[in-house]
Protein backbone atom coordinates (compact mmCIF):
# COMPACT_ATOMS: atom_id res chain seq x y z
CA UNK A 1 0.00 0.00 0.00
CA UNK A 2 1.53 3.37 -0.73
CA UNK A 3 0.92 5.89 1.82
CA UNK A 4 2.25 9.50 3.23
CA UNK A 5 2.03 11.02 -0.50
CA UNK A 6 2.06 14.55 0.24
CA UNK A 7 2.21 15.43 -3.86
CA UNK A 8 -1.36 14.41 -3.76
CA UNK A 9 -2.25 17.65 -2.35
CA UNK A 10 -1.52 19.22 -5.29
CA UNK A 11 -4.68 19.35 -7.94
CA UNK A 12 -4.29 18.80 -11.77
CA UNK A 13 -4.58 16.20 -14.73
CA UNK A 14 -1.00 14.90 -13.72
CA UNK A 15 -2.29 13.74 -10.16
CA UNK A 16 -5.42 12.40 -11.51
CA UNK A 17 -3.89 10.57 -14.14
CA UNK A 18 -0.96 9.12 -11.35
CA UNK A 19 -4.05 8.15 -9.08
CA UNK A 20 -5.20 6.24 -11.84
CA UNK A 21 -1.49 4.57 -12.83
CA UNK A 22 -0.36 4.06 -8.88
CA UNK A 23 -2.43 0.49 -8.08
CA UNK A 24 -1.03 -0.71 -11.45
CA UNK A 25 2.15 -1.20 -10.17
CA UNK A 26 2.62 -4.21 -8.59
CA UNK A 27 5.78 -4.92 -6.67
CA UNK A 28 5.03 -8.99 -6.07
CA UNK A 29 7.10 -11.50 -7.35
CA UNK A 30 6.31 -15.33 -8.41
CA UNK A 31 7.17 -18.12 -6.53
CA UNK A 32 9.92 -19.68 -7.76
CA UNK A 33 8.85 -23.43 -7.98
CA UNK A 34 12.33 -25.13 -6.31
CA UNK A 35 11.93 -22.64 -3.24
CA UNK A 36 8.29 -20.51 -2.96
CA UNK A 37 9.45 -19.35 0.37
CA UNK A 38 11.78 -17.13 -1.01
CA UNK A 39 9.34 -14.69 -2.65
CA UNK A 40 7.16 -15.08 -0.05
CA UNK A 41 9.70 -13.53 2.53
CA UNK A 42 9.89 -10.76 -0.02
CA UNK A 43 6.20 -10.30 -0.97
CA UNK A 44 5.20 -10.07 2.78
CA UNK A 45 8.56 -8.06 4.26
CA UNK A 46 9.67 -5.50 1.29
CA UNK A 47 7.56 -5.29 -1.46
CA UNK A 48 3.67 -4.62 -0.13
CA UNK A 49 4.21 -1.44 1.61
CA UNK A 50 6.62 1.67 1.29
CA UNK A 51 6.13 5.10 -0.23
CA UNK A 52 7.17 3.95 -3.49
CA UNK A 53 8.80 7.53 -4.46
CA UNK A 54 10.93 6.35 -7.35
CA UNK A 55 8.11 4.87 -9.38
CA UNK A 56 5.91 7.72 -8.49
CA UNK A 57 8.58 10.06 -10.19
CA UNK A 58 9.45 8.25 -12.99
CA UNK A 59 5.73 8.06 -14.08
CA UNK A 60 5.23 12.12 -13.66
CA UNK A 61 8.55 11.98 -15.59
CA UNK A 62 6.67 9.92 -18.15
CA UNK A 63 3.75 11.59 -18.35
CA UNK A 64 5.74 14.61 -19.01
CA UNK A 65 7.16 12.67 -22.63
CA UNK A 66 3.92 11.23 -23.08
CA UNK A 67 5.42 7.36 -23.31
CA UNK A 68 3.93 4.43 -23.78
CA UNK A 69 1.90 2.93 -20.63
CA UNK A 70 2.71 -0.32 -20.60
CA UNK A 71 6.69 0.22 -20.89
CA UNK A 72 6.32 2.55 -18.06
CA UNK A 73 4.24 0.39 -15.44
CA UNK A 74 6.82 -2.36 -16.17
CA UNK A 75 10.07 0.15 -15.84
CA UNK A 76 8.31 1.95 -12.94
CA UNK A 77 8.22 -1.33 -11.09
CA UNK A 78 11.82 -2.43 -11.84
CA UNK A 79 13.62 0.97 -10.47
CA UNK A 80 11.17 -0.21 -7.21
CA UNK A 81 12.48 -3.26 -7.29
CA UNK A 82 16.02 -2.31 -7.31
CA UNK A 83 15.40 0.08 -4.43
CA UNK A 84 13.98 -2.98 -2.68
CA UNK A 85 16.83 -4.85 -3.12
CA UNK A 86 18.93 -2.19 -1.60
CA UNK A 87 17.13 -2.06 1.43
CA UNK A 88 17.53 -5.65 2.20
CA UNK A 89 20.81 -5.62 2.07
CA UNK A 90 21.11 -2.68 3.91
CA UNK A 91 19.25 -3.96 6.74
CA UNK A 92 21.91 -6.46 6.82
CA UNK A 93 24.84 -4.11 6.75
CA UNK A 94 22.87 -2.41 9.12
CA UNK A 95 22.01 -5.28 11.59
CA UNK A 96 18.39 -3.56 11.57
CA UNK A 97 15.74 -5.71 13.20
CA UNK A 98 12.50 -4.31 11.58
CA UNK A 99 11.41 -1.90 8.78
CA UNK A 100 8.55 -0.47 7.68
CA UNK A 101 6.85 -1.79 11.46
CA UNK A 102 7.65 -5.46 9.97
CA UNK A 103 10.66 -7.89 10.82
CA UNK A 104 13.44 -7.82 8.88
CA UNK A 105 14.51 -10.84 6.59
CA UNK A 106 17.96 -10.83 8.21
CA UNK A 107 16.16 -10.77 11.31
CA UNK A 108 13.69 -13.50 10.85
CA UNK A 109 15.82 -15.48 9.01
CA UNK A 110 19.81 -14.78 8.63
CA UNK A 111 22.05 -12.48 7.20
CA UNK A 112 23.15 -14.66 4.69
CA UNK A 113 19.22 -15.74 3.98
CA UNK A 114 18.78 -11.71 3.37
CA UNK A 115 21.60 -11.35 1.28
CA UNK A 116 20.17 -14.06 -1.36
CA UNK A 117 17.14 -12.54 -1.29
CA UNK A 118 18.54 -8.87 -2.26
CA UNK A 119 20.80 -11.42 -4.39
CA UNK A 120 17.37 -12.83 -6.24
CA UNK A 121 15.57 -9.46 -6.66
CA UNK A 122 18.25 -8.02 -8.61
CA UNK A 123 18.08 -11.62 -10.67
CA UNK A 124 14.68 -10.38 -11.54
CA UNK A 125 15.57 -7.13 -12.42
CA UNK A 126 17.67 -8.24 -14.97
CA UNK A 127 15.30 -10.94 -16.47
CA UNK A 128 12.36 -8.57 -16.63
CA UNK A 129 14.65 -5.53 -18.33
CA UNK A 130 15.97 -7.93 -21.12
CA UNK A 131 12.31 -8.99 -21.44
CA UNK A 132 11.69 -5.59 -22.43
CA UNK A 133 13.93 -6.27 -25.20
CA UNK A 134 15.57 -2.57 -24.66
CA UNK A 135 19.60 -3.09 -24.41
CA UNK A 136 20.40 0.31 -23.70
CA UNK A 137 17.90 0.73 -21.00
CA UNK A 138 19.22 -2.30 -19.13
CA UNK A 139 22.74 -1.34 -19.85
CA UNK A 140 21.54 2.45 -17.61
CA UNK A 141 20.43 -0.16 -14.57
CA UNK A 142 23.43 -2.42 -14.65
CA UNK A 143 25.47 1.32 -13.97
CA UNK A 144 23.08 1.92 -11.56
CA UNK A 145 23.63 -0.94 -9.61
CA UNK A 146 27.28 -0.73 -9.99
CA UNK A 147 26.90 3.38 -8.58
CA UNK A 148 24.40 1.85 -5.91
CA UNK A 149 27.68 -0.37 -4.70
CA UNK A 150 30.22 1.64 -5.06
CA UNK A 151 28.25 4.32 -3.07
CA UNK A 152 27.16 1.84 -0.44
CA UNK A 153 31.70 0.97 -0.09
CA UNK A 154 32.38 4.34 0.08
CA UNK A 155 29.91 4.93 2.98
CA UNK A 156 31.76 1.57 4.43
CA UNK A 157 34.86 2.56 4.31
CA UNK A 158 34.12 5.53 6.13
CA UNK A 159 31.97 3.93 8.93
CA UNK A 160 33.40 4.56 12.48
CA UNK A 161 36.07 7.49 10.92
CA UNK A 162 34.94 11.14 12.55
CA UNK A 163 35.28 13.00 9.17
CA UNK A 164 34.21 16.55 7.80
CA UNK A 165 34.83 15.66 4.04
CA UNK A 166 31.93 17.43 2.28
CA UNK A 167 32.76 16.15 -0.93
CA UNK A 168 33.18 12.74 -0.41
CA UNK A 169 29.62 13.08 1.62
CA UNK A 170 27.88 14.44 -1.55
CA UNK A 171 29.55 12.24 -3.95
CA UNK A 172 28.60 9.20 -1.67
CA UNK A 173 24.99 10.51 -1.46
CA UNK A 174 25.11 11.12 -5.52
CA UNK A 175 26.16 7.66 -5.95
CA UNK A 176 23.98 5.97 -3.67
CA UNK A 177 20.64 7.63 -3.67
CA UNK A 178 21.32 10.11 -6.69
CA UNK A 179 22.08 7.26 -9.22
CA UNK A 180 17.91 5.41 -8.99
CA UNK A 181 17.00 8.48 -8.88
CA UNK A 182 18.51 9.84 -12.00
CA UNK A 183 16.97 6.69 -13.68
CA UNK A 184 13.80 8.10 -12.70
CA UNK A 185 14.17 10.88 -14.88
CA UNK A 186 16.56 9.13 -17.72
CA UNK A 187 14.46 6.34 -18.61
CA UNK A 188 11.16 8.05 -19.88
CA UNK A 189 13.65 9.77 -21.86
CA UNK A 190 14.77 6.85 -23.41
CA UNK A 191 11.64 5.63 -23.84
CA UNK A 192 10.40 8.82 -25.81
CA UNK A 193 13.55 8.73 -27.98
CA UNK A 194 14.77 12.27 -26.83
CA UNK A 195 18.47 13.42 -28.38
CA UNK A 196 21.17 12.44 -26.05
CA UNK A 197 21.89 16.19 -24.78
CA UNK A 198 18.25 16.03 -23.07
CA UNK A 199 18.76 12.77 -22.05
CA UNK A 200 22.21 14.25 -20.41
CA UNK A 201 19.88 17.00 -18.89
CA UNK A 202 17.66 15.00 -16.96
CA UNK A 203 20.36 12.65 -15.53
CA UNK A 204 21.91 16.35 -13.94
CA UNK A 205 18.02 17.07 -12.71
CA UNK A 206 17.89 13.45 -11.36
CA UNK A 207 21.09 13.20 -9.58
CA UNK A 208 20.37 17.18 -7.94
CA UNK A 209 17.08 15.25 -6.66
CA UNK A 210 18.77 12.82 -5.06
CA UNK A 211 21.55 14.53 -3.49
CA UNK A 212 18.87 16.72 -2.45
CA UNK A 213 16.41 13.61 -0.88
CA UNK A 214 19.95 12.38 1.02
CA UNK A 215 20.22 15.63 2.68
CA UNK A 216 16.46 15.72 3.38
CA UNK A 217 16.96 12.29 4.85
CA UNK A 218 20.00 12.65 7.45
CA UNK A 219 17.79 15.73 8.52
CA UNK A 220 15.16 13.74 9.43
CA UNK A 221 17.49 11.55 10.85
CA UNK A 222 17.81 13.81 13.73
CA UNK A 223 14.51 14.67 13.76
CA UNK A 224 12.07 13.48 16.45
CA UNK A 225 9.10 13.68 14.34
CA UNK A 226 9.53 10.57 12.18
CA UNK A 227 8.67 7.45 14.33
CA UNK A 228 12.17 6.17 14.21
CA UNK A 229 14.77 7.12 16.87
CA UNK A 230 16.85 10.05 16.45
CA UNK A 231 20.56 9.76 15.39
CA UNK A 232 20.62 6.46 14.08
CA UNK A 233 23.63 7.16 11.53
CA UNK A 234 25.40 8.27 14.73
CA UNK A 235 24.71 5.06 16.51
CA UNK A 236 26.20 3.37 13.51
CA UNK A 237 29.49 5.22 13.61
CA UNK A 238 28.39 6.74 10.21
CA UNK A 239 28.93 10.39 9.50
CA UNK A 240 26.04 12.09 7.56
CA UNK A 241 25.50 15.49 5.98
CA UNK A 242 24.14 17.02 9.60
CA UNK A 243 26.94 15.59 11.60
CA UNK A 244 30.01 16.86 8.81
CA UNK A 245 28.02 20.38 8.90
CA UNK A 246 27.95 20.73 12.96
CA UNK A 247 31.71 20.16 13.07
CA UNK A 248 32.54 22.25 10.26
CA UNK A 249 30.59 25.12 11.43
CA UNK A 250 31.38 24.15 15.20
CA UNK A 251 34.69 22.29 15.10
CA UNK A 252 34.59 22.77 18.91
CA UNK A 253 31.99 20.07 19.49
CA UNK A 254 34.68 17.43 18.11
CA UNK A 255 34.86 16.07 21.80
CA UNK A 256 31.22 15.99 22.07
CA UNK A 257 30.29 14.57 19.21
CA UNK A 258 33.43 11.81 19.63
CA UNK A 259 31.49 10.79 23.04
CA UNK A 260 28.53 10.06 21.49
CA UNK A 261 29.59 8.38 18.17
CA UNK A 262 28.88 5.21 18.09
CA UNK A 263 27.20 4.88 20.97
CA UNK A 264 24.47 2.25 21.01
CA UNK A 265 21.69 4.89 22.21
CA UNK A 266 23.50 8.30 21.59
CA UNK A 267 21.96 11.32 23.60
CA UNK A 268 22.31 14.00 21.64
CA UNK A 269 22.93 16.70 23.75
CA UNK A 270 20.67 19.87 24.05
CA UNK A 271 23.04 22.62 23.41
CA UNK A 272 24.11 21.44 19.84
CA UNK A 273 23.14 24.07 17.53
CA UNK A 274 21.30 21.65 15.18
CA UNK A 275 18.36 23.76 14.18
CA UNK A 276 20.97 26.09 13.03
CA UNK A 277 22.61 23.01 11.02
CA UNK A 278 19.37 21.84 9.62
CA UNK A 279 18.26 25.04 8.63
CA UNK A 280 21.46 25.28 7.09
CA UNK A 281 21.80 22.03 5.16
CA UNK A 282 17.92 22.88 4.38
CA UNK A 283 18.39 25.93 2.46
CA UNK A 284 21.51 24.02 0.55
CA UNK A 285 18.88 21.29 -0.40
CA UNK A 286 16.55 24.06 -1.68
CA UNK A 287 18.83 25.29 -3.86
CA UNK A 288 20.08 22.36 -5.52
CA UNK A 289 16.04 21.43 -6.39
CA UNK A 290 15.97 24.68 -7.61
CA UNK A 291 18.53 24.25 -10.16
CA UNK A 292 16.60 20.88 -10.84
CA UNK A 293 13.22 23.19 -11.57
CA UNK A 294 15.68 25.68 -13.06
CA UNK A 295 17.05 22.72 -15.29
CA UNK A 296 13.37 21.46 -16.44
CA UNK A 297 12.24 24.45 -17.65
CA UNK A 298 15.10 24.69 -20.06
CA UNK A 299 13.92 21.06 -21.46
CA UNK A 300 12.93 21.85 -25.31
CA UNK A 301 10.89 18.85 -27.01
CA UNK A 302 7.68 19.24 -29.22
CA UNK A 303 7.21 16.23 -26.99
CA UNK A 304 6.69 17.88 -23.70
CA UNK A 305 3.33 17.75 -21.91
CA UNK A 306 3.47 21.13 -20.41
CA UNK A 307 0.83 20.81 -17.65
CA UNK A 308 2.90 17.57 -16.92
CA UNK A 309 6.03 19.75 -16.47
CA UNK A 310 4.47 22.15 -14.46
CA UNK A 311 3.58 19.31 -11.94
CA UNK A 312 6.81 17.41 -12.06
CA UNK A 313 8.27 21.09 -10.86
CA UNK A 314 6.35 21.52 -8.09
CA UNK A 315 6.77 18.16 -6.68
CA UNK A 316 10.17 18.68 -7.03
CA UNK A 317 9.90 22.01 -4.73
CA UNK A 318 7.94 20.11 -2.37
CA UNK A 319 10.85 17.66 -1.73
CA UNK A 320 12.31 20.38 0.32
CA UNK A 321 9.80 20.90 2.23
CA UNK A 322 9.82 17.18 3.45
CA UNK A 323 8.97 16.14 7.13
CA UNK A 324 8.45 12.40 6.75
Amino acid sequence: MVTNLWFFKAKSESLEKLKRELPKINLSIHAHQSLPELSDLLNSQYLSSGKRFRALLFLINSNMFHTSPDEVLAFARILELIHSATLVHDDVMDQAPRRRDKDTINHLKSNSAAILCGDFLIAQVMKETAAGGRLDILKELSGVVEDLVVGQYMELESQGVLHQNWDRQIEIARLKTGSLVRSCFSIPGRLASLDLPTLKALELVGEKVGVAFQIQDDILDFSQNTGKASGQDLAQGMMNFVSIQLLRDYPQLKDELREVFGAEHPEIPQAWPLPEVCLKLRAYSKALLREATDQVERIQDRAVNEEARKYLRQVIEKLGDRTK
